[in-house]
């Protein structure tokens, strides 16, 4: 455990909160604060969340996501907004708490706070919290939509992405959304749960000109080379094929498989529990350089926030000042995509993503592709799991605009739900 010494100023108030004393390092004193205001019967969510973001810190990740679920399961409402009567409706925005995993991290203030870690998209750009008044709500595998009682509000916005990490609380919420038909909801829980990289595979790689790899899920936990070789094998695979841990959405947990040899390497037998095999496919732009595409794809309608061109097969955001930044080349292709993605993909790709619109029924997702020599559009990926943010602009300005446009989408979205008449409100 990190142990940091409490400024003076601290050291001077009778009673230290939890999270005063996370803030600045004090990790076991902070520990000892949130046990005593747990014990004394505390119903504030910071309390709970210091004491399992320090669970989790020192390993007990299991009895921190326990102990954290048993809370939300009597208190699944958060803080009402400030000066609001009881009455008054505001947006509900749904939160899971399944496998979702609490935390310590570090705030822009160089501070630590208690957080959660995956199976949802943030807000912290989409809909910053001045734009609406917003009360959370928290499912957990076990919440009893019978006693589930909500104050006013015009829908639920679920910002649960990952069934992989969160399909307990999808189930939840969908138990709920079951028994109050007339709610409306942005994302419901019965769509997110189809945008698996398995599910995606297998709602889209039949439409015309789109081509979705060969994903499949194979359990990596006790089987050995021999018998892994053999589910690979059985499952339609050959190399090369990448494998990933389920629930992911960075590198970390991805390997490319180039050979059954490589199945002996450390990254491969690192790599434990549910994973995803998928079919490696090399789309080379110009020969050269691995070309991702994202749109965000908000009410129906796609917004253009990256071109990306990389070197390497994974092709990542952490990537872009090592190569792009360095060609006025490719950011200029960049911009071209940004002003114009419809003519810069070609028609054939763009009736294409039209046809996996159609066929993905999320107000809210993304889209990560690239398009093949022959025109037809190859996805990576489609989720609403994909980080929208303003970090990238600050190094490739030309790109504010349309993140900007990306946000202020997302929230004209939000509003026009929140004010649609209930009779129309089902989705």
């Amino acid at each position: 455990m990190t142990t940091l010494q409490i400024p003076v100023p601290l050291l001077k108030s009778e009673r230290l909160l939890p999270d005063v004393l996370l803030s600045h390092g004090a990790f076991e004193a902070a520990e000892k604060a949130s046990q005593r205001e747990i014990s004394e019967g505390s119903r504030s969510a910071t309390d709970h969340m210091v004491y399992a973001a320090l669970l989790a810190h020192r390993g007990e990740v299991g009895a921190a996501r326990k102990a954290l679920q048993s809370f939300y399961q009597k208190h699944p409402l958060g803080t009402p907004p400030a000066q609001l009567p009881p009455e008054s409706e505001r947006l509900l925005y749904v939160r899971g708490l399944d496998q979702t995993r609490p935390l310590i991290g570090k705030g822009s203030n160089g501070k630590y706070k208690a957080m959660l870690r995956g199976g949802h998209y943030t807000l912290a750009y989409l809909l910053p919290k001045a734009e609406l008044t917003r009360q959370r709500l928290t499912m957990t595998p076990d919440s009893d939509p019978r006693q589930l009682r909500l104050p006013p509000h015009p829908v639920l916005l679920n910002t649960i992405s990952d069934p992989d990490i969160e399909g307990g609380s999808l189930a939840a919420l969908s138990a709920y959304l079951s028994n109050h038909p007339d709610e409306r909801v942005i994302n419901h829980p019965d769509h997110v749960v189809q945008t698996s990289r398995d599910g995606n595979y297998q709602r889209l790689s039949d439409l015309e000109d789109v081509i979705f790899p060969r994903t499949c899920r194979i359990d990596m936990s006790v089987a050995s080379v021999d018998q892994r070789r053999k589910a690979l094998k059985e499952l339609g695979f050959q190399p090369p094929f990448i494998l990933r841990e389920t629930g992911t959405q960075t590198g970390r947990t991805t390997v490319l498989v180039e050979s059954w040899k490589a199945l002996n390497a450390p990254s491969v037998m690192a790599l434990t529990g549910p994973c995803y095999a998928i079919a490696f496919h090399q789309h080379l732009w110009r020969g050269e350089f691995y070309r991702k595409m994202r749109l965000f794809v908000i009410d129906g309608r796609p917004y253009p926030v990256v071109c990306h061109f990389d070197r390497h097969w994974n092709v990542h955001g952490a990537n872009r000042l090592h190569i792009m930044k360095k060609s006025e080349a490719l950011m200029a292709l960049e911009m071209r995509f940004l002003r114009d993605w419809q003519g810069y993909v070609g028609k054939r790709a763009q009736v294409a993503l039209e046809r996996v619109i159609d066929a993905t029924p999320l107000q809210f997702f993304g889209i990560d592709f690239t398009v093949t020599e022959q025109g037809k559009l190859f996805i990576y990926e489609l989720n609403a799991s994909m980080r929208h943010s303003y970090d990238h602009a600050r190094h490739f300005v030309y790109k504010r605009g349309y993140d900007e446009a990306t946000s202020d989408a997302f929230q004209k979205m939000v509003r026009k739900y929140m004010n649609r008449p209930r009779r129309l409100a089902r989705l």
